[in-house]
């Protein structure tokens, strides 16, 4: 975790999965993992922003909005949390999962990034801590509406939620008409690498066309990002107005 500018590293504890913050002691705080700033808070007069809230709300708010009643959701990662916040904002949700494989990312999100945090005690909300490709697996057929994959890059524990076998076991679980939704890096940068992969999987997968929503996110490479989405039975449409 870094400080701050002129302050360098903080602290650089290892979880299973992660870097996470120990300590911090100024008023901008940021989390990076293998080397990249997964998102950073600034506090200000007693106010806190979280720099990677666009990409959560984009991603969550975008797929919730493209259906028609999305009262179940699974989010697959997202251990800070706050995927699980922007969800729960959404009228009509009656219940959301978490699952994320590493609990110490949410415990120092709790203590860190309270803000992140809101909705952790949400009645409808769950927090798992197990491996989200085995939830999936174990989860009954047709009980979801909407899968969030709020994953790493697709290298080292984060390429398996990648690949057509997973996304399968997703298909499976959503109901007709059900959607999933994963960022998918830059547009600039991993279109080929990365994004028409990812069309190809889903596609093989049973989902429909699948479709990619680009937003900026200066913190991360490029300036620009992604979210691609499938749906189960169909093509991607949004549904409602925000």
């Amino acid at each position: 975790m870094h400080g701050g500018r002129g302050h360098g590293i903080i602290a650089r504890p290892v979880s299973r999965t992660h870097r996470v913050p120990d300590r911090h002691r100024t008023a901008e705080d940021r989390c990076y993992n293998r080397g990249r700033r997964l998102w950073h808070s600034t506090t200000t007069a007693g106010s806190s922003r979280c720099a990677a809230r666009p990409a959560r709300r984009s991603r969550s708010s975008w797929v919730l909005f493209s259906h028609r009643d999305p009262r179940r959701v699974l989010i697959v990662g997202g251990g800070d949390c706050g995927t699980l916040r922007e969800v729960c904002k959404h009228d009509g949700i009656e219940a959301v999962t978490q699952v994320d494989i590493d609990e110490r990312v949410t415990r120092v999100a709790e203590e860190y990034f309270p803000a992140l945090c809101a909705a952790n005690s949400d009645p409808r909300a769950r927090l798992a801590f197990d491996d989200g490709i085995q939830w999936v697996r174990d989860t009954p057929d047709a009980s979801l509406d909407v899968i969030i994959v709020d994953s790493t890059d697709p290298v080292g524990p984060g390429e398996a939620l990648f690949t057509e076998a997973f996304y399968r076991e997703c298909h499976r679980a959503l109901a007709e008409g059900g959607l999933i939704v994963q960022q998918s890096e830059s547009p600039l940068a991993h279109l080929a690498a990365i994004i028409a992969p990812m069309y190809r999987n889903l596609a093989s997968a049973g989902f429909g066309q699948p479709t990619s929503f680009h937003f900026p996110q200066p913190v991360y490479p490029t300036g620009w990002w992604t979210a691609t989405a499938a749906r189960k039975g169909g093509a991607v449409t949004f549904e409602r107005a925000g």
